[in-house]
């Protein structure tokens, strides 16, 4: 998806974008080898097949493709980045803008690796910069609301500035309703038994348990609940990028 693109670059909407591939310019690769293309002068046609060379140019930097396409893009780069893929998820001891990260999941799917981050235990800016280190993408649900300005607060520049596919607002214009356990349920996708039924409520309990009583068994399912959100998010995310696709390419 993300070399079909085109309306990352400088004057070009979806309007537009439409326009282009149903005149039968599919991809970067064709776009450029035309002198022009449609409603696009031969002047504009240069100054946009310069800004998409720089685009090709980088399109190994994670870094420069999450400044040059707009935020609500990213999910596009999903296909391109999802290799070196970091889902993420954490847990919180509140709400409010007070409440400390009690748990960080990272799962790496170049290494096939979980990492758990537990506050006392481990967790600190350091650790999160490692558990993220050379990643292309940053996928979470709702990360943006949540996740992410956390951890900005909390331990900030640990987290590496590359595209980042936040999952709530792709199951949104796909038209799915409430929060993450229940996208689980619409898409058939299930948890362990022991953790299935729990919710943020119950892993704030959990967290307390362990806080205060150093209870290893709480630990031990509040390290599975996250778990289980954060390696969920695989499926879900191959299914709304798929998905996505689909519903973007319709019009052409």
């Amino acid at each position: 998806m993300m070399k079909r693109s085109f309306s990352m670059l400088p004057g070009i909407g979806s309007i537009t974008e439409q326009r282009i591939w149903k005149s039968g310019i599919p991809d970067w690769k064709h776009f450029l080898e035309l002198n022009k293309g449609p409603g696009i002068s031969e002047k504009r046609k240069r100054f946009l097949d310069a800004n998409l060379k720089r685009v090709q140019h980088n399109e190994g930097d994670p870094e420069f493709l999450s400044t040059f396409f707009r935020e609500n893009l990213h999910w596009r780069l999903y296909s391109h980045l999802m290799d070196n893929a970091a889902f993420l998820d954490i847990e919180t001891n509140g709400l409010s803008h007070y409440s400390k990260i009690t748990v960080v999941g990272v799962y790496r799917k170049k290494d096939e690796k979980m990492i758990s981050l537990v506050r006392g235990l481990g967790l600190n800016a350091a650790t999160l910069q490692e558990a993220l280190k050379d990643v292309g993408i940053i996928v979470t649900y709702n990360g943006s609301s949540f996740d992410l300005p956390f951890i900005r607060r909390r331990f900030p520049f640990s987290l590496p500035s590359v595209p980042h596919f936040d999952l709530r607002f792709a199951a949104g214009r796909l038209g799915y309703r409430g929060g993450l356990k229940s996208l689980e349920k619409q898409l058939g996708i299930s948890r362990d038994f022991e953790v299935e039924n729990l919710a943020g409520e119950d892993a704030l309990l959990y967290w307390r348990m362990w806080n205060r009583d150093r209870n290893r068994g709480a630990l031990r399912v509040l390290r599975k609940y996250n778990r289980e959100d954060v390696e969920n998010l695989i499926p879900i995310a191959d299914r709304l990028y798929s998905e996505m696709k689909s519903m973007t390419l319709d019009g052409m």
